[in-house]
């Protein structure tokens, strides 16, 4: 019974290897950190972020640099790429509005990266990462974050209304020529007619 037992040991541990290598654990929590670039400080970008974020299931925190705007966020490498996907999404006309959300460059670091910097504190459910400016301020952060989520809906609504507006613009345009043709057609129209009753007139009158 042992020798047997010992013939078919390799067998089991192979077999066993071989389970263990096609169960996936799946992919590996990373954390990254992310430099946005383009027209996102004070336009209510952040908490589109945070919304993104939370539900991506990513955790993390958003803040304002000078001109930019730093995320560093806790996932695997699939949903990064989705949450960036999202994010780099926004990309209003700024001749239109300067103060919409226009996302130039998304850069990414990850650890041993040279311009990767360590996260402050422990990475927890996403949140904004108000400065030290507007905390010492004394700025009532639920304010900041309703200013912020209603700034992001106005955009929203904004770009709607804009394409609304840009069809009704175009049926009026189209009305306006319309009329405009009608009017020529039938001014042609009356000066005939005008010169047929003359004509006649004028035979008649002889």
């Amino acid at each position: 019974m042992t020798k047997v037992f010992i013939s078919i040991l390799p067998i089991i541990l192979h077999g066993g290897k071989n389970l263990l290598e096609s169960i996936s654990f799946g992919e590996e929590m990373t954390t990254y950190r992310l430099i946005v670039e383009g027209n996102v400080v004070d336009v209510g970008f952040r908490i589109l972020i945070k919304r993104i974020a939370r539900i991506l299931k990513i955790k993390g925190y958003v803040r304002n640099l000078d001109d930019n705007v730093e995320i560093f966020c806790e996932t695997d490498a699939s949903t990064l790429g989705e949450f960036i996907k999202r994010i780099s999404a926004y990309k209003a006309d700024l001749e239109e509005d300067p103060f919409a959300i226009y996302v130039e460059n998304v850069h990414t670091y990850s650890k041993g990266d040279k311009e990767y910097q360590k996260p402050v504190g422990k990475l927890g459910k996403f949140n904004v990462l108000r400065d030290e400016k507007e905390e010492d301020k004394g700025y009532d952060l639920e304010i900041l974050n309703t200013l912020e989520a209603g700034t992001g809906i106005i955009q929203c609504k904004f770009g709607i209304l804009d394409y609304k507006y840009g069809v009704i613009s175009k049926s009026l345009t189209s009305l306006v020529t319309f009329f405009k043709l009608y009017s020529i057609i039938l001014g042609i129209v009356i000066i005939i007619i005008l010169f047929l009753v003359f004509s006649t007139w004028s035979k008649v009158a002889v």
